[in-house]
């Protein structure tokens, strides 16, 4: 990370979602890892399923995918190894609320999978893979927010999903109108920004 000696690593039943390699693990259903070299130096469990996690350019924040929870989880790195904390949660009932009115909702099928940040920081786009979507969240919000006090990690991450796109062709049950299949839809299974923003 920008500034700091040691990466974040989202394990799931110790198996590695990013950077390797890592020392033994003890089994773990789902956590944030802060490591440097062979050594854990922070533990922060997920209650869900991590599935990807990306640090900010900036290294403020690290954003976690979580796909079995449904969740995207924001967490706030500026003191380094030992202060890691949760500064945002945009659950899986929030995520929902931008499908009201979509064709063939997919329901129970919200599943954040990957995370790209602008280069200035001040956005992220999170995949959610199994409905053809993406979520758009303003890290501008998550640092007013923090700044702010008083706020739950939940009220924030509300403040700062500012979008969800849904992707053409990306939920389940639609039908070929020519050849009369179902067909379940893309899956977006990473995201990037260009480096002009």
């Amino acid at each position: 990370l920008h500034g700091h000696h040691y990466g974040l690593v989202a394990v799931r039943a110790n198996r590695i979602m990013q950077p390797a390699p890592l020392p033994p693990l003890v089994p773990l259903s789902g956590a944030l890892l802060a490591v440097s070299s062979d050594q854990v130096l922070e533990t922060l469990p997920i209650t869900g399923r991590p599935d990807g996690v990306k640090a900010s350019p900036d290294g403020r924040y690290a954003v976690v995918a979580d796909e079995g929870g449904g969740n995207i989880l924001v967490y706030g790195l500026s003191g380094g190894a030992g202060q890691i904390h949760l500064a945002a949660r945009i659950s899986r009932a929030t995520l929902q609320s931008f499908y009201n009115g979509v064709p063939n909702p997919t329901g129970d099928f919200i599943e954040p999978e990957s995370i790209g940040f602008a280069p200035d920081s001040s956005f992220a786009l999170v995949t959610i893979q199994d409905s053809s979507s993406v979520a758009a969240i303003d890290m501008t919000a998550i640092t007013l927010g923090q700044e702010q006090g008083g706020l739950t990690p939940e009220q924030i991450g509300d403040a700062a999903l500012k979008s969800v796109v849904h992707l053409a062709h990306g939920f389940r049950n639609n039908v070929n109108t020519a050849t009369g299949l179902k067909f379940r839809g893309v899956e977006p299974d990473g995201v990037a920004v260009s480096p002009d923003g």
